[in-house]
């Protein structure tokens, strides 16, 4: 039962086993009350998109799937605190993306949720995310955010 996570049916291409087993990568573009989650292989291969609501529960339910482990990247835009937190407790490595750094999206032809949260898996997959902050949790348990360079 997939409760209140439904997949996405899309004409890009065609999605790969929910059983795929190497690292992935996973694209969230998360708005106020529901999210797209695209989750994506080490190679640029299209496993899932789903929509979900937003709750801890159905995040969970996709995440379930992502293998352990898995590298997930969403805009810091309005609410982002209460997914960090899901997804860190369920063993992701989170990562934020500046808003204005991923401004290129813009400019494409195409322009919708699926396509956004696709294109910040694949700049995290190659290593080509502007902007990118990296969460790490201290020994007190908060929270500290690190650009890649380290500095505060």
């Amino acid at each position: 039962m997939l409760g209140d996570a439904h997949v996405v049916t899309t004409k890009e291409a065609p999605l790969v086993s929910e059983f795929y087993e190497g690292r992935q990568f996973v694209g969230m573009d998360l708005h106020r009350r529901r999210s797209v989650l695209v989750r994506m292989g080490e190679s640029g291969e299209h496993l899932e998109t789903v929509r979900i609501l937003n709750d801890r529960d159905s995040l969970a339910e996709v995440m379930s799937r992502a293998g352990e482990s898995p590298e997930v990247v969403l805009e810091a835009t309005y609410g982002w605190y209460w997914a960090v937190d899901a997804l860190a407790e369920l063993g992701a490595t989170v990562h934020l993306a500046h808003p204005l750094g991923v401004k290129a999206f813009t400019y494409r032809r195409v322009k919708n949720d699926q396509r956004d949260a696709f294109d910040l898996a694949d700049l995290l997959r190659m290593g080509r995310l502007p902007g990118i902050v990296k969460l790490f949790e201290n020994a007190c348990g908060a929270v500290d955010v690190y650009g890649l360079s380290g500095e505060r």
